[in-house]
């Protein structure tokens, strides 16, 4: 696996943090060009890099259950997406997923709703396993 195009944008929206091979640490600004799917600039505070020159800042899916600040409030990310489900389908997904692990909910994140995709990716969760394949940095590392 190798980090791609499709596993950054759907974080565009989301001002996605990443670490450059300097070790600095960036926002994910723009798209400069596309030539292919690997050779891909990226616009961050040092011009044009490319896709194998950055690792997101992501957190691990574990995360869910502990607190973090949502909507300026400390809160588990789990029981906002709790109190946010209002269909059958949402809750059957929390069902499925409560108190079990990152590896776990990463197998079934393919069923989860897609509010509770965006909600993940607005909170820079690793919905694609990035990190366990070591093309991301786990925010709770840094």
């Amino acid at each position: 696996m190798k980090l791609e195009l499709k596993h950054l944008a759907a974080y565009f929206f989301y001002e996605l943090e990443y670490k450059n091979n300097y070790n600095d640490t960036c926002k994910l600004v723009n798209i400069q060009n596309i030539n292919d799917g690997s050779n891909v600039n990226l616009t961050g505070f040092h011009g044009g890099l490319s896709i194998s020159e950055i690792k997101p800042i992501l957190r691990s899916l574990d995360d869910l259950f502990f607190n973090l600040s949502i909507e300026n409030e400390s809160q588990k990310p789990f029981e906002y997406l709790e109190d946010f489900a209002d269909t059958e389908i949402e809750r059957m997904f929390l069902d499925i997923i409560e108190n079990k692990n990152s590896k776990f909910i990463l197998e079934k994140i393919q069923y989860a709703p897609f509010s509770f995709i965006q909600k993940l990716l607005e909170w820079h969760f690793d919905i694609f396993g990035l990190i366990d394949a070591k093309l991301a940095v786990d925010i709770n590392c840094l």
